[in-house]
């Protein structure tokens, strides 16, 4: 007797069981976790934090954690490029990294540039849109060798530094043509003594230049009066747009100077020719005005010989023109 009551018993409880479970369930279905009664919620496998959703509301699964960037940046080009040569002494320095870079580990410390003598260049280091600029204080030497250096405390903005240190060199370039006449023979802007004018020898005086020439193929000088314009001080037939007094040309680029009282030979035993002034005169014809005059002598350093067959001033100056790599003008006064 008391068995089958037992049995009846675990048959009812079950039953209760059940028909909680299934309305648990069925509440879950229609109303969500959160309209069910706390009781219920754990039967139903709700959890403590559940919230409500809408009927057909589609729950997204939780998105997964974004990995971990390990990866080393690397440097994707620079300028100048590597072994690059002839680079302007007022050139910028810049290096394109491979990814965004923490930005303050952009700096002098980080990326540093010496010349080949081991000397540090002062500069100042600015960083956007993945690429380094390193703006030197003040130009760099001419025809030097710079080495630029990105240390591995760069760093990129996950905190990957670089795998290793990155270096690369590059060459300026030679300094630009230069020239600067000078005389023995008077002061510039001074008094031009009477030997090298009509009034004494006439001889023409001496001339000395120097800079950096290393290009100059030849030189030509030219010496005329601005104070005395053609046609009115210049003979029938002169084509000169002032007064010329001296017109030699294809000077050997290695000279560095022509002594006092050049000879009034056409053709020189050094290749230079000299023209017919508008004295006229082959050569040099000094100073001879009526009152006082400027006399102005220029040189030409030249990329190139001119051709032998110049018979002019116009002549010359059209030959000259675009070859001219630098010049200078040294003046003096008569009387």
């Amino acid at each position: 007797m008391k068995l089958a009551t037992s049995s009846k018993l675990l048959s009812w409880t079950r039953c209760v069981l059940c028909r909680q479970t299934c309305v648990a369930v069925g509440i879950l279905l229609v109303f969500g976790c959160a309209e069910m009664p706390q009781d219920k919620q754990f039967a139903a496998g709700c959890s403590e934090s559940s919230e409500p959703v809408g009927e057909n509301e589609y729950v997204s699964p939780s998105p997964s954690p974004s990995p971990t960037d390990t990866t080393a940046p690397t440097i994707s080009s620079t300028f100048p490029t590597s072994g690059a040569n002839t680079i302007s002494i007022s050139a910028n320095i810049t290096i394109t990294f491979s990814e965004s870079m923490d930005s303050s580990t952009i700096n002098t410390s980080n990326i540093t540039v010496q010349d080949s003598g081991g000397n540090s260049v002062s500069g100042v280091v600015s960083y956007s849109n993945n690429i380094a600029t390193f703006n030197p204080t003040s130009d760099l030497g001419y025809l030097t060798v710079f080495t630029v250096t990105t240390g591995i405390g760069v760093q990129d903005t996950s905190g990957n530094a670089l795998a290793s240190s990155s270096s690369f060199s590059f060459t300026t370039a030679a300094p630009p043509p230069s020239i600067t006449l000078t005389s023995t023979a008077f002061t510039e802007n001074g008094n031009i003594p009477a030997v090298y004018t009509c009034n004494s020898t006439d001889i023409s005086p001496e001339l000395s230049w120097s800079g950096n020439l290393d290009t100059a193929v030849s030189f030509a000088i030219i010496m005329d009066d601005p104070d005395a314009p053609c046609p009115e001080f210049c003979g029938p037939g002169v084509t000169s747009d002032v007064f010329t007094h001296w017109m030699i040309y294809n000077i050997p680029g290695s000279t560095r100077g022509l002594s006092q009282n050049v000879s009034a030979l056409a053709n020189l035993p050094d290749g230079s020719i000299q023209l017919t002034n508008d004295m006229p005169a082959v050569g040099y014809s000094g100073p001879c005005p009526p009152t006082r005059h400027q006399y102005d002598f220029k040189i030409y350093a030249l990329n190139d010989n001119l051709s032998t067959s110049i018979s002019s001033k116009s002549e010359l100056t059209n030959a000259m023109s675009g070859k001219i790599v630098a010049q200078d003008t040294y003046s003096g006064f008569y009387p």
